[in-house]
């Protein structure tokens, strides 16, 4: 018979976490102003964050993973409407103003219009860094 060899590892508070590869294709950002957002005929939804391919909401109900529905985002009185796939659901930590479970939703984009960036100008905003100077040859 085989030996069988059990390992235990433990989480190391404060230890730095390995650096993971960065997977977001496009920039996020978390709205300046208030941001409606309506998904499959439901709503208020919170705007978490949001980027030119998808979107991140908070609610009380849960959307289930694969379900393709309408989402309309508006704002200042003016409103797109463009078609989204939830590609999860998880709870959300409790707490804040909101009683009960919260869920968050991660929705994917199938198209995104142009009118995106007229009613988010801040995803098209560059990083407030200011650029590094490259070296010249003397």
């Amino acid at each position: 018979m085989d030996d069988i060899q059990l390992r235990r590892f433990a989480v190391i508070p404060g230890a730095p976490s390995k650096p993971g590869r960065e997977r977001r294709r496009a920039k996020r950002i978390r709205p300046k102003e208030d941001l409606k957002v309506r998904l499959c005929q439901i709503a208020p939804l919170e705007a978490v964050d949001i980027s030119a391919i998808g979107l991140l909401i908070e609610h009380g109900t849960p959307f289930k993973p694969g379900s393709v529905c309408e989402v309309e985002l508006g704002r200042s009185g003016h409103t797109i409407r463009l078609r989204g796939e939830v590609v999860r659901t998880f709870v959300a930590n409790g707490g804040g103003s909101h009683p009960g479970i919260r869920y968050r939703t991660a929705i994917q984009f199938l198209e995104t219009p142009p009118g995106i960036f007229d009613l988010l100008p801040e995803l098209s905003e560059e990083p407030s860094e200011a650029p590094t100077p490259t070296p010249t040859a003397d």
